[in-house]
């Protein structure tokens, strides 16, 4: 809802739905592929960073360049996580 560090929750998300996907993979009442889904779906969440658009990763991200080509430690961790 916030979009706070998307990618570290896609990144749990997807390893909560490989958990279930491999847990229920051999029941007869579910069906596997629709945890497979869930990874997938979670995935792209990883990929896209979409609360760097409408979201709170997008103020965190943001920050003045200092010199050209140097970073401080904090920018890249945001890179990272959000």
């Amino acid at each position: 809802m916030l979009g706070l560090f998307t990618r570290v929750g896609g990144f749990l998300g997807a390893l909560m739905a490989v958990n279930l996907w491999l847990g229920l993979y051999r029941l007869d009442s579910e069906w596997p592929w629709t945890y497979f889904f869930l990874v997938v779906i979670q995935i792209m969440f990883v990929a896209y960073r979409p609360g760097r658009s409408l979201g709170l990763d997008a103020l965190i991200c943001r920050e003045k360049p200092a010199v050209a080509g140097e970073t401080t430690l904090r920018a890249r961790i945001a890179n990272l996580v959000a």
